[in-house]
């Protein structure tokens, strides 16, 4: 396998990010979740408890300064 990544996803606790997220830490990437989770963290519960290569991070894409600090280390 390819050295893993480090995927950044936006709105990842919403319904295509939801789907998404689980898929791409079971090809063995590392995966950031920024989210406002409006509907709570809960979402991704289930997947949290399987993968330790998740981190979310509670923000919103239009905060430059949450945003920038997200993509660190992203590729």
């Amino acid at each position: 396998m390819a050295k893993p990544l480090t995927v950044l996803i936006t709105g990842g606790a919403g319904y295509v990010g939801a789907e998404l997220t689980p898929q791409i830490l079971a090809k063995g990437h590392r995966v950031k979740v920024l989210d406002l989770f409006l509907f709570g963290d809960h979402v991704l519960d289930d997947v949290r408890a399987k993968h330790d290569a998740l981190e979310l991070i509670k923000g919103d894409i239009r905060d430059q300064k949450v945003l920038r600090a997200s993509l660190q280390g992203v590729d």
